[in-house]
């Protein structure tokens, strides 16, 4: 889950379709990957890992839907200026299979054979037969020119049309035409998204203006932190979790539903990341628990500096402890604000009276929490 790191490390993630692919890789000590979760690429994932690097290695199963999702994927990630490869693996392979049978020394050789996106896609078509034919071979050629107009860098753009020139054996000049119009295609396509955004936006401003001030205006800010320690796939943590905070106590909805789905999987016994992970359907929540892992937002500074082998590290366990107590505090004091509240508002002298008591047990609740010794306590 923290591959954040090792990306900014080695300055490039290698990208996989499947939540499994990402786990078994991980696992075998390739740290540097993220997973689209079984869905397509989308614009909020590629724009979170351009904080981390510009450089992907694109590395979809070899079977005929895996071959278009990673097409797909370059394009979006040239239309941000990443630097793409594509790392092709055994046909009949994936991953998860190919790690768990050949390790990781020869997974990293076939990464050091990764080829560019136009090389990938060039052996894409040569595959179907496309460059056979005078009719398919145009169509071809003008797809790779239209995937090379995609490249902002005029310089690369330029050695790249040079390449494709070469290999066709087709004036440089042609195949500047062709590029030029795919430019300007790509301009015009551009404009009219904008002038479109730009009235979504400014429809919705007044309504969107008022929901994003008070939408999350109670929320915990321990809620996060929790939910990264229940993915941990750590029974001891969950248990102690989920015996101290209730699931409809999380203020952020998203966090709710992942918290509800975890406690099922924690009854059910099946509670590692991708037995989670399996159990969400929804493509908006998939997409949530990658930015989530790769958010540098932590509540915790020391959360970066513990292992994540699996094992039950004594330092993880009391950051735990520790996180849940915070938030279980966070919870008296916004109950203590709210009472405060009603009882200003109110002119009934016995409720302001029983808003006080309560407010009293609460702070006896808070003491006794920050009072509390126990040996899993830790002092950060």
């Amino acid at each position: 889950f923290h591959s954040k790191d090792e990306i900014r490390k080695l300055d490039r993630a290698i990208l996989v379709e499947g939540y499994m692919d990402l786990v078994s890789l991980y696992q075998a000590g390739v740290k540097n990957v993220v997973a689209s979760s079984g869905t397509s690429l989308t614009d909020e994932q590629i724009q979170l890992l351009s904080r981390f690097t510009k450089n992907i290695f694109v590395l979809f199963d070899a079977d005929s839907a895996g071959q278009k999702a990673a097409l797909r994927s370059i394009e979006l990630l040239l239309k941000q200026d990443f630097e793409v490869k594509v790392i092709e693996l055994p046909k009949g392979e994936d991953p998860d299979s190919y790690i768990n049978k050949f390790g990781k020394e020869k997974f990293d050789e076939e990464v050091a054979r990764a080829v560019n996106f136009l090389e990938y896609q060039t052996s894409q078509f040569e595959e179907l037969g496309l460059f056979e034919d005078p009719s398919d071979m145009t169509k071809a050629i003008r797809e790779l020119v239209r995937t090379l107009a995609l490249v902002s860098d005029e310089l690369k753009r330029n050695l790249l049309m040079k390449t494709i020139s070469k290999k066709f054996n087709l004036r440089e000049k042609l195949i500047e035409s062709e590029l030029n119009a795919a430019l300007s295609q790509n301009k015009t396509r551009v404009e009219t998204q904008s002038a479109k955004q730009v009235v979504k936006m400014e429809t919705a401003s007044a309504s969107s203006e008022f929901n994003l001030a008070t939408k999350y205006q109670a929320e915990n800010p321990n809620e996060k932190e929790l939910i990264r320690l229940l993915f941990s796939g750590d029974e001891k943590i969950l248990g102690y979790i989920f015996d101290n905070v209730a699931v409809e106590s999380f203020a952020n909805l998203n966090y709710r539903k992942l918290a509800d789905v975890i406690h099922d999987g924690w009854n059910e016994g099946k509670f590692s990341p991708a037995d989670l992970v399996e159990k969400i359907e929804s493509t908006d929540l998939k997409n949530f628990i990658m930015k989530l892992t790769l958010s540098d937002d932590s509540i915790s500074r020391k959360w970066d500096e513990l292992s994540f082998n699996g094992k039950i590290e004594k330092d993880t366990f009391e950051h735990a402890v520790d996180t849940v107590r915070s938030f279980q505090i966070f919870q008296i004091e916004e109950e203590i604000k709210q009472n405060n509240k009603r009882s200003s508002e109110s002119k009934d002298e016995r409720l302001q009276y029983e808003l006080l008591l309560r407010n009293r047990e609460l702070q006896d609740d808070k003491k006794a929490i920050l009072g509390l010794k126990t040996k899993n306590e830790f002092d950060w």
